[in-house]
């Protein structure tokens, strides 16, 4: 039937250019090169939120004392920065997941490229189209072995290199502006913790000071302990606002490291389940419109 071929020359067609593909080796050098952007960007981002938790770690339990207009208050530093330390040491694990990912994916896309691989696979594509042509060779393979293995191994050179572009592609567009707003935010937060833990008043008494001395000494203290109580306000809306880029960040190397590639990866594999499908795994195209025996079974009354 003019249809069937038709369905076998677009198998074919197909089979071809995907081995065509396969074996193209931009795809996985550019790949590798997406991997190993994603990669640098990770370690970015987590040596930033490991230098906020160094300098959080150094001012943790830090007690700085404001006396303003003589009313005594004590404001410890460390229960302002808990929350967000706690928030950072989880987001480290986060990371560290990334990472692993990212680079377990660099190991597996080189190793998917390997030349043995390529030829393997021109070998099976080979038999794979003479077999879906060939009807006795499609009785030797009557259960779609051949086409089977090629779309599996197929899957597995191509899977990876294009999981890599399309999750690469979708941070550039959608989460890449998130992530570098967020790590400026993280250096900017180290940056004002580490002028709060050096500009800690000193309020040692010098000995024998004068009291023309004692009250300028008195409203210096003052001007300075005004200063830090603004500065620390200040800080407390700064860290809200670090909290929130901290959990930026975790929903930017979520979605670039495993939700994006694992969706990718799973509608390559649908893609593939339906080539199998096209290619065909017996031998009933041939005999489809051959008249078949009379069927013996007695008809029911």
């Amino acid at each position: 039937m003019p249809v069937r071929r038709t369905r076998r020359l677009l198998s074919s067609t197909l089979v071809v250019l995907l081995l065509g593909l396969s074996l193209w080796q931009p795809v996985h050098h550019a790949g590798a090169e997406r991997v190993d952007a994603m990669f640098e960007r990770a370690l970015v981002a987590f040596a930033s939120a490991r230098a906020l938790n160094g300098v959080i770690s150094v001012i943790q339990g830090t007690e700085v004392a404001l006396q303003p207009a003589g009313v005594g208050v004590t404001l410890t530093v460390g229960e302002m920065l808990d929350p967000l330390n706690d928030l950072v040491e989880r987001f480290s694990w986060v990371m560290l997941a990334a990472t692993a990912a990212l680079g377990t994916q660099a190991v597996l896309i080189e190793a998917t490229g390997d030349g043995m691989l390529g030829l393997i696979l021109v070998l099976l594509g080979a038999v794979a189209i003479v077999r879906h042509w060939w009807p006795p060779l499609q009785r030797l393979d009557h259960g779609g072995l051949i086409p089977r293995l090629l779309i599996l191994l197929l899957f597995l050179r191509l899977a990876l290199p294009l999981a890599a572009l399309g999750a690469h592609g979708f941070s550039e567009r959608w989460l890449e502006p998130r992530r570098e707003a967020a790590v400026a935010e993280l250096d900017r937060t180290r940056i004002e913790l580490d002028a709060i833990e050096a500009a800690g008043p000193d309020l040692e008494v010098p000995p024998d000071e004068g009291m023309f001395d004692s009250v300028r000494r008195y409203l210096a203290e003052q001007r300075a302990r005004f200063d830090l109580e603004a500065r620390l306000r200040a800080l407390g809306e700064r860290l809200d606002g670090a909290a929130e880029r901290v959990i930026d960040l975790v929903v930017v190397f979520v979605l670039q490291t495993i939700l994006v590639p694992l969706g990718v990866i799973w509608l390559l594999w649908r893609l593939s389940r339906m080539l199998v499908t096209g290619l065909g795994t017996g031998v009933r195209d041939e005999d489809d419109d051959r008249p078949g025996p009379p069927s013996t079974r007695p008809t029911e009354t």
